[in-house]
């Protein structure tokens, strides 16, 4: 009985040494090319406010310097509105007045950019 365990436990020893292949292990440079990619932060609470005819959105941001402007998109991302942040110390809030909406159901999204454009 020992000597099958022992035979086992060699023969699982061999095929998981022959399972291991050499890799290169410069493989995350493949995705690192053009330097690396650095997100703004998300916003952090998005506080709604409706009115007649117009939705105000006060969002609430992260203390992320990076973010630069806003973008809310709205109707299936057919309509936008952007709006330019400028950042002081500690969390800031942005208010985006959205004037002229139909009555109806409307799903807001909030995107954060910075200088270079990139989203979160």
């Amino acid at each position: 009985m020992k000597d099958l365990r022992f035979s086992l436990l060699i023969g699982m020893f061999v095929l998981a040494a022959a399972s291991c292949t050499k890799t290169s292990r410069d493989t995350f440079k493949d995705f690192m090319r053009g330097g690396e990619i650095i997100y703004p932060g998300r916003a952090d609470t998005v506080l709604v406010r409706p009115g007649l005819n117009r939705i105000r959105l006060s969002v609430v941001l992260g203390n992320d310097p990076l973010v630069t402007q806003l973008r809310v998109f709205w109707s299936n991302n057919s309509d936008s509105l952007t709006v330019p942040v400028k950042r002081t110390s500690g969390r800031d809030t942005v208010d985006v007045m959205i004037p002229d909406l139909k009555e109806g159901n409307y799903n807001f999204a909030v995107h954060t950019y910075d200088e270079r454009g990139i989203s979160r």
